[in-house]
């Protein structure tokens, strides 16, 4: 049954006597407010805490070093002013312990992703959504009572033992894209995960200031803020209204058979769930359909550099500290730079660029999706480069905004995989980039920490390692991209106003914006 745009069918209404449904009229305009809500909130947290949490660990680094090696360095309160902790050896390990916390944190998320979307498929969204942001509250909260208790600073790694409850910020993600999924109809699905972006990106663009401001007076005033704005977050989930089983159909009629219409539903989910449904599909399976077309498996390849790449913010907050002598305070306001200009491109550069490319330029939906993956891949490789080489601040900041605006990467990578792919294929498709997402998400953080530290031992300009092997990384991809030919027949097109399941990206743009 097709339902109009301005109905809302019985199973999303709000019961009469609800008082919400004074305020939001229905159930799917209550669980999108939350779901916004929830995904501020919680970013606003994550980029509060991000370079305070580097900065009191270096602090506990740095005072165990002078402990051991210069006392006189202390001043009169027992502490050790920053530009002190710059040196090689204490930069060192801060890069190897936040380089291993990286791993240690995705490891649950990769172990447990698939087991807990099954669970939310047979006993709710809500409950797995709670469960996982008790996990993530639990976790940063094991962090303050390590470095607040003074114990053996490896002990942090341990708050990745209970991001083992509800999978880590990745499932977090994921199942917020499933309560949207749940209650938006599919042709208006990129809208709203559009929007969800661009909570992120103003939770990025707010923060980082105000914590910069927080941290130079009180490292651990931003930090306890955090710690209760995600309490705060655990209790708006509570309030989050289960969502499984709900059937929202297309506003827009469609001349699909009902099988049709039912794939064209499974495939629209979020990327998780549809792993999720698809996991019965074994490792052979996988690799006869990657040997199918080699245009699709270089583009399945692509996204192990893209996870790399996606594990590098905290370490570029190190890197512009340690390289320039910037306070971790001054080097956190990078990450408003870095949002303004997405939110900028998000809401004005992709869709003027789009526009041209369709109605100027007459290229189909994937000769788009492949003009942008050219051009974008490009950026990325300039960006990181001149992030590696960069003589002072300026230049940096020049090539962090080359580097910005290539930040459509992921999402139009994953469209054009999607459009040269028979719609039958497409669970086996996003399982096959699950795998490339994780083997990056494993090795990304301990390659590019080890890289840091080697470059620091080698001196001099050598420093920016990490960025110039991702500079290299991104010249293969660019190539690779390029490499890829379209075939002369017609690509699958979403029916209908459909999206292509994955054209927003919208899970790659939201791990993409929190700190690693």
């Amino acid at each position: 049954m097709v339902i109009s745009s301005n109905v809302e069918p019985p199973s999303l209404a709000l019961h009469p006597r609800n008082p919400l449904r004074r305020i939001f009229g229905s159930l799917r305009a209550y669980a999108t407010f939350l779901c916004a809500v929830l995904i501020v909130t919680l970013f606003i947290a994550v980029f509060l805490s991000a370079a305070p949490q580097l900065r009191l660990i270096e602090s506990i680094i740095c005072s165990n070093y002078y402990r051991e090696n210069d006392r006189r360095i202390f001043n009169e309160n027992g502490n050790i002013p920053e530009q002190y902790c710059k040196v090689d050896s204490i930069q060192e390990e801060l890069a190897f312990l936040n380089g291993f916390q990286t791993l240690f944190s995705n490891i649950p998320g990769v172990l447990l992703a698939i087991p807990y979307g099954v669970l939310a498929d047979r006993y709710g969204r809500k409950i797995i959504l709670v469960l996982a942001l008790l996990g993530l509250t639990l976790s940063f909260s094991w962090i303050l009572f390590v470095c607040w208790f003074a114990l053996p600073i490896k002990l942090t790694w341990l708050s990745a033992a209970f991001l083992m409850l509800g999978g880590g910020v990745q499932m977090l993600i994921a199942l917020i894209l499933m309560v949207l999924a749940d209650v938006t109809p599919a042709d208006q699905r990129t809208t709203a995960f559009f929007q969800l972006q661009a909570c992120v990106l103003f939770a990025e663009l707010v923060a980082p200031p105000l914590s910069s401001v927080l941290m130079s007076h009180n490292v651990w005033t931003p930090l306890l803020i955090a710690l209760v704005i995600m309490v705060l977050v655990l209790l708006i989930a509570c309030a989050l209204p289960e969502t499984r089983g709900l059937e929202v159909a297309n506003t827009e009629p469609s001349n699909s058979s009902g099988e049709e219409q039912e794939g064209d539903e499974r495939i629209s989910r979020p990327n998780l769930e549809t792993s999720t449904r698809k996991n019965s599909n074994s490792h052979r399976d996988i690799m006869t359909f990657l040997r199918q077309d080699i245009n699709v498996t270089l583009l399945v390849a692509i996204f192990l550099v893209i996870t790399i790449g996606r594990q590098t913010t905290m370490l570029l907050l190190q890197y512009v500290s340690k390289r320039y002598d910037w306070s971790l305070a001054k080097s956190s306001l990078l990450l408003s730079l870095r949002a303004g200009f997405n939110l900028a491109l998000m809401l004005a550069g992709l869709p003027v660029l789009t526009s041209l490319i369709i109605t100027k330029w007459k290229m189909s939906t994937t000769e788009r999706d492949l003009y942008i993956s050219r051009t974008s891949a490009c950026l990325v490789t300039l960006g990181f480069l001149g992030i590696a080489i960069a003589p002072n601040p300026s230049l940096m900041i020049i090539a962090l905004i080359v580097d910005t605006l290539g930040s459509g990467f992921g999402a139009s990578t994953r469209s054009l995989a999607t459009t040269m792919v028979h719609p039958s294929n497409i669970g086996k498709l996003y399982t096959s980039i699950a795998v490339f997402d994780t083997l990056g998400a494993l090795v990304g953080g301990p390659s590019m920490s080890l890289a840091f530290q080697w470059g620091i031992k080698l001196g001099g300009g050598w420093i920016g390692l990490p960025f110039l092997v991702l500079a290299i990384l991104s010249t293969v991809v660019t190539v690779v991209v390029f490499m890829v030919r379209l075939a002369p027949t017609a690509s699958y097109e979403p029916l209908n106003g459909e999206e292509a399941p994955g054209q927003t990206g919208e899970e790659d743009s939201l791990l993409a914006s929190g700190p690693r």
